[in-house]
């Protein structure tokens, strides 16, 4: 089994944060042969030089895939998350 892990993020709060979350696992779960984990949400405090303070909120997922029992490939994944909001992917 393959995992691959991202975030979701968006500095506009909870509310949009988990829209986005859901969007993205009811896209994925609409791929067969995944399975797929949603951490609660983390909230960020930063200061940016050029902006001053920033809060972000963010949503890291799991996408597991079995080798060689589903159809489904990692580029639909990529599409189904980026349909959504582009992210930065990363294998375990």
């Amino acid at each position: 089994m393959r995992t691959m892990t991202f975030e979701t993020i968006t500095g506009q709060g909870v509310t949009q944060i988990e829209k986005q979350a859901s969007q993205i696992e009811s896209s994925l779960k609409s791929l067969p042969g995944l399975e797929v984990k949603r951490m609660p949400y983390i909230v960020y405090h930063f200061t940016e030089p050029s902006v001053g303070k920033v809060t972000q909120w963010r949503i890291r997922f799991y996408v597991s895939k079995p080798r060689g029992r589903t159809r489904t490939t990692w580029n639909q994944v990529y599409e189904a998350v980026n349909s959504v909001k582009a992210a930065v992917y990363k294998f375990l």
